[in-house]
């Protein structure tokens, strides 16, 4: 569940800081927002290296810097890579379930197990910096996007 942290929420074209803004919606701090699209993006990569011999297996997504919708759940069989001690791998996001994004020679990975937790064969320089963004409607009408943060909006524990 998404919650507004401020009353006046700014909605850009893009899920990007640079992009313009194209609606507002007013919300009542702590009011629940309703959305329907979600992006996360990556910042900064990771660095992960390998201290002992790795086997990553996952899905091959190709030399992508942006990955669609389409691409992500296109059908695309696993495939493994041996990486020996000493590489290096970019870290891109954590996703659910232990899995991750990893950028292994030019080609984005969605690693089935993300390498991070092989605490035996890698050591994580330092973690990605991601950011969140949730797509929705403001009071035009107009589809926009809001980067999740302490002053915009923020996740709460969803209730059932």
């Amino acid at each position: 569940m998404i919650q507004a942290v401020r009353p006046s929420l700014s909605l850009r074209l893009a899920p990007d800081l640079a992009s313009p803004v194209v609606d507002v919606l007013g919300a009542r701090v702590g009011e629940r927002v309703p959305f329907d699209s979600t992006r996360f993006q990556t910042v900064v990569a990771g660095n992960i290296v390998v201290t002992d011999t790795l086997t990553i297996t996952g899905r091959n997504m190709g030399p992508v810097r942006h990955l669609s919708r389409g691409q992500y759940y296109g059908s695309r069989g696993d495939t493994s890579i041996v990486l020996a001690p000493g590489a290096s791998i970019e870290f891109l996001q954590h996703r659910a379930e232990g899995t991750c994004f990893v950028r292994i020679g030019g080609n984005v990975f969605d690693a089935r197990r993300c390498p991070v937790l092989d605490t035996e064969r890698v050591r994580v320089d330092h973690e990605p910096v991601t950011r969140w963004w949730i797509g929705l409607r403001g009071q035009d009408d107009h589809f926009g996007w809001v980067l999740v943060s302490d002053t915009t909006i923020k996740s709460v524990r969803r209730e059932f």
